[in-house]
């Protein structure tokens, strides 16, 4: 399955808090690099528009990420520190951070990016005008 940037759309869903907004954007960054666009992150869904949506759900163990792709949707979640979303997050070793290992997870598997150091030096991918999701 083949998206088209143009026609997608983050979604960042209301109860999901300041980790989860650090992955979004994190997700948002990676795929501009791949594709050379930026796909908005946005509180709802986008008629027409292919979501990669962030949710929060309970009951997931310390660390626990979770993603999945569908025909109709990106699905991420993970066990997230309780930090509320306008709130500024800063990652610590005790962080909870299951969110963001769900977009590394997803960009590894799905996307074949690779990370030798930090920063957009370090970070090794296959540029396409699409994401080629499986």
């Amino acid at each position: 399955m083949t998206v088209d940037p143009a026609q997608a759309v983050i979604v960042l869903s209301p109860e999901c808090g300041a980790v989860a907004k650090f992955a979004a954007k994190d997700l948002q960054e990676h795929f501009k690099l791949i594709t050379g666009k930026k796909i908005p992150v946005v509180s709802k869904a986008v008629s027409g528009k292919y979501p990669f949506r962030f949710v929060k759900t309970a009951g997931l163990k310390p660390e626990e990420a979770r993603w999945k792709v569908g025909k109709n949707e990106t699905v991420f979640t993970g066990d997230d520190e309780n930090i509320p979303a306008e709130k500024n997050f800063s990652l610590t070793l005790k962080s909870r951070t299951g969110s963001i290992s769900a977009v590394a997870d997803f960009l590894e598997r799905q996307l074949k990016v690779r990370w030798t150091a930090p920063g957009k030096d370090g970070t090794f991918y296959i540029p396409s005008k699409v994401l080629k999701l499986q």
